[in-house]
């Protein structure tokens, strides 16, 4: 859990939580409302709920009602986490379904959709912790299978079609 304070706000807007991996390329993970202006003590807290299995970097960007900003100094983080792989949306309508992983993929890795009778619907390879994967147009309604088949990793996910 990330938590930091504020002794004062002068027409203060929100906080922003970054994320990166290599510290160069950042992602917002979530917005925090601020106080405007107050000179009172305020703690914030928030929780990366899938880190990276390794170094995480994280900042804070703080803007101003008037959309100027400023940014924190950068944190550094060694994560050791249980490797996982999310899918959204879930249930999915069909069409692009998003993947997110906390692990580094290997070449050859792959995103593999299957029915419950073990018919395969779709494969993707994946080289990146995020990306996305198309579900045929035809698919019917129910539950599936997404396993993340790779080197280092195997794990399985529901994924719902409505």
């Amino acid at each position: 859990a990330l938590s930091w304070s504020t002794a004062s706000q002068l027409d203060f807007s929100h906080f922003e939580v970054e994320h990166s991996i290599n510290a160069q390329d950042w992602q917002v993970l979530t917005s925090i409302q601020g106080e405007g202006t107050t000179n009172e003590l305020k703690n914030y807290t928030y929780t990366h709920t899938m880190p990276h299995d390794g170094r995480n970097y994280y900042r804070l960007r703080m803007v101003d009602l008037d959309e100027t900003f400023e940014y924190s100094e950068i944190l550094s983080v060694q994560v050791k986490a249980k490797q996982a792989f999310t899918v959204s949306p879930n249930p999915a309508k069909g069409g692009l379904v998003r993947y997110a992983l906390n692990f580094s993929p290997a070449p050859g890795d792959q995103l593999v959709v299957y029915d419950l009778m073990g018919g395969q619907v779709t494969a993707t390879m994946v080289s990146s912790f995020k990306g996305e994967f198309s579900l045929p147009a035809s698919l019917s309604k129910g539950t599936y299978l997404v396993r993340y088949q790779g080197q280092s990793a195997n794990h399985v996910l529901r994924l719902y079609v409505d």
